[in-house]
């Protein structure tokens, strides 16, 4: 058991290493010049699946929309017009007059520039009515759906979610690491930060700032489906359309597919765009229950490093503790003080990274705490949530209920 404990007080001592290392690569490559990119000749198909529409989804259309990229084109894909997004994207480009297609529409460049919409990149906007989904997710199957549409030249496919903020720029830093390159992909991941002061947002936010640090590498990045993006080359070899119709999970089933034939999925560290969450704490539960559930049946690998670093993280803590409590000898002084030093040290370099470098201050004291003294509360938290995905067959996301069998057996309840 010393010898775990020793073992384990060093892997907290590597982890502050890395999150520096992530935070030193996050600043080179903030106050790096603009490097000379090499021109990519075609369009970027930009998809976008839509469900529901909080008071954010105009000002995230508006700037996804206006994008400083100089060639792309937007397919925004739902599963009705009873959407409540629908009706908001109506609003936005009056699509009223224009030809419908596959109980959808299409607005041409031309109409854009007389709505003046768009910044001078944006090539077409598509609104595409997908159906109901019966043998995958509904975000799969509207993407399935957006994929009809895709041209010849689109030569880059990216992805984002509607409940992100987007800068200017958010485009062309996802598709950096792509230029010159016919076989890669790409990806970003959110800072989620509470829009109140709730415990369990917090916790939530503290959690998922743990898992971002871990990005950087292409060997230990996956894809996260509110920003990734991959060369036409790569979507065309292994026909995602087909490779998804039965899938639940839209970006760690191809995250999957791509690691195990040798894709290199690139991070971008410009694009960490923040996400503001209030969750209850059966939400939480259902959230973090969801990503495991993906990990569980198309990545097995991250929920296994998840389970032996919480499990061993949560069990040292408490066995010092006791020991220290019991037996308050010098050593084991020495040894919880080692402990707690990381964990102070580590949270205070990621709160600070985000608060103040990333310029989050919804990233709150709560969170300092958390991300603090408040680390084995988390270990024993996310361990949790981990432990529960194992045992679950059914989620509910977006007011739908899967049952899940398998990799590509899943079924609306």
């Amino acid at each position: 058991m010393d010898l775990i404990i020793i073992l384990i007080i060093v892997l907290a001592w590597v982890c502050i290493g890395n999150v520096i290392l992530f935070v030193f690569r996050w600043h080179l490559n903030h106050t790096k010049p603009e490097i000379d990119r090499i021109k990519f000749i075609g369009c970027v198909a930009v998809i976008e699946a839509v469900k529901g529409a909080d008071k954010n989804f105009h000002d995230h259309v508006i700037s996804l929309i206006n994008q400083s990229h100089d060639c792309f084109k937007v397919i925004f894909c739902l599963s009705d017009i009873n959407d409540p997004a629908f009706q908001s994207l109506v609003d936005i480009f009056q699509p009223g007059t224009e030809i419908p297609y596959n109980d959808g529409y299409n607005i041409s460049k031309k109409d854009l520039e007389k709505l003046k919409l768009g910044s001078p990149g944006l090539q077409s906007v598509d609104i595409v009515i997908a159906g109901t989904a019966k043998t995958c997710s509904q975000k799969i199957f509207n993407q399935i759906c957006a994929y009809g549409l895709l041209a010849p030249e689109d030569r880059i496919i990216a992805w984002v979610d509607a409940d992100i903020s987007l800068g200017a720029t958010w485009l062309d830093n996802l598709i950096n690491p792509l230029y010159g390159k016919t076989s890669a992909a790409s990806t970003g991941y959110r800072c989620l930060v509470p829009s109140c002061h709730d415990w369990s947002s917090a916790i939530v936010s503290v959690i998922n700032a743990s898992i971002l640090t871990l990005s950087g590498d292409p060997w230990r990045n996956s894809f996260w489906g509110g920003s990734m993006a991959m060369t036409r080359q790569v979507f065309d070899k292994f026909n995602i359309p087909q490779y998804v119709k039965k899938c639940f999970s839209d970006d760690e089933s191809v995250a999957a597919l791509l690691k195990k034939n040798k894709i290199p999925i690139y991070f971008s560290f410009a694009v960490l765009p923040m996400g503001k969450i209030k969750y209850t704490f059966r939400a939480m539960f259902n959230f973090g229950q969801r990503q495991y559930i993906c990990a569980r049946f198309y990545y097995k690998f991250h929920i296994f490093i998840a389970g032996i670093l919480l499990s061993g993280f949560t069990l040292v803590f408490f066995v010092l503790a006791a020991k220290l409590f019991f037996q308050p000898t010098g050593f084991n002084i020495l040894i919880f003080t080692l402990l707690i030093s990381a964990m102070v040290i580590r949270g205070m370099i990621r709160f600070g990274f985000i608060r103040y470098m990333l310029k989050m201050p919804g990233y709150n004291l709560k969170c300092l705490f958390l991300e603090t003294l408040g680390t084995p509360l988390i270990h024993f938290v996310h361990l949790g949530i981990c432990i529960s995905a194992l045992m679950k067959h059914e989620i509910e996301w977006a007011g739908i209920t899967y049952k899940i069998k398998g990799p590509f057996n899943v079924k609306i309840v």
